[in-house]
């Protein structure tokens, strides 16, 4: 976003065992499909489930944004 970047952590991270997808192959296909998918996105409402512990673990739903969450990321409130 206009030369921004994420610092990304834990890449390595395996996200669905049973096919090995890690975190960093995950982050991947989003920036792939980024280009189609973001402007069918743009100004709805997200809600993140939040898998911290793989696909197979229980999940929560995030309505925050954590303090360290970049000012220049585009938010409604």
């Amino acid at each position: 976003m206009n030369g921004q970047r994420l610092r990304l952590s834990h890449l390595p991270k395996v996200l669905v065992p049973e096919d090995g997808i890690t975190k960093a192959e995950l982050f991947l296909y989003y920036q792939t499909v980024a280009l189609v998918s973001i402007p069918h996105l743009r100004g709805r409402s997200v809600t993140l489930k939040a898998f911290p512990n793989g696909v197979k673990e229980r999940p929560y739903y995030r309505s925050w944004l954590a303090e360290k969450t970049p000012k220049w990321l585009g938010r409604d409130s």
